[in-house]
């Protein structure tokens, strides 16, 4: 599986959360309710890892980008200023 891919805009937007710039995690409401008390910190960033979606976005357009924690689909998000009236 790539760790890139190419925006709507033709910018190449990194998925890979190692390569820095602009990624984040989207983390499940499910673990920020759970007690962590008991986690060590280096169990509690694999976990949430491992549970969490990837957000990032593209330096081209602004696009937002889902990647689900299964590193399959994509969702992306237009800026609204760039949505066209009525959408």
């Amino acid at each position: 599986m790539s760790s890139r891919f190419l925006c709507e805009c033709g910018a190449r937007v990194e998925k890979n959360l190692f390569s820095g710039h602009g990624i984040a995690l989207l983390v499940p409401e499910e673990m920020v309710d759970k007690d962590l008390s008991q986690i060590s910190g280096e169990a509690l960033a694999r976990e949430l890892v491992m549970k969490s979606s990837i957000v990032v976005t593209c330096r081209g357009c602004s696009r937002l980008f889902v990647i689900e924690k299964d590193g399959g689909a994509i969702q992306s998000f237009r800026p609204e200023a760039d949505a066209p009236a009525g959408s």
